[in-house]
């Protein structure tokens, strides 16, 4: 270990990553049969609440976030027919895989039409976890937040 030096104070390095420090109110987490989801948040949320199944929640730049858990031995098909259920009206963009902290995240992106104008959605699923989030923004935001979405894809971790 390092030697211990008279006279001086220790030095503090900071190790905390992309996103700001996570303060009490700076992440949500979703309890399900068997694990727990923890998405980390670069800010606190401006509107919380329980949804059907989880957590909703509003983020400045009007991004809109859905975390949804999924219990039983068919989650898989729930997530699945959830996510078709979702796509009803929407049109599909586009596909991608983002490697995160738990694995892998498979992400598709979607638009619609929403009163006050399009809007860019995307539906995250993870191959080993029982768990959908869905996350909405303004269409024509959609390339300026790309950055911010994609980190908050990547700080989703499951315990």
């Amino acid at each position: 270990g390092p030697g211990i030096q008279a006279g001086d104070l220790p030095q503090l390095t900071d190790d905390s990553g992309d996103l700001p420090p996570i303060g009490d109110d700076m992440f949500v987490r979703l309890d399900y049969r068997g694990g727990r989801c923890v998405m980390r948040l670069p800010e606190r949320p401006l509107d919380l609440r329980d949804v059907p199944g989880g957590k909703s929640l509003l983020l400045s730049g009007d991004i809109e976030v859905t975390l949804r858990g999924f219990d039983g031995t068919d989650a898989k098909q729930a997530i699945e027919s959830a996510v078709r259920e979702y796509e009803t009206g929407k049109r599909t963009r586009g596909r991608s895989v983002i490697v995160g902290k738990n694995g892998t995240a498979n992400v598709t992106l979607y638009t619609h039409p929403a009163p006050g104008g399009n809007r860019a959605a995307l539906a995250v699923t993870y191959p080993d976890a029982p768990v959908l989030i869905l996350l909405t923004v303004p269409a024509e935001a959609y390339a300026s937040r790309q950055r911010l979405l994609a980190d908050l894809i990547r700080n989703v971790s499951f315990r």
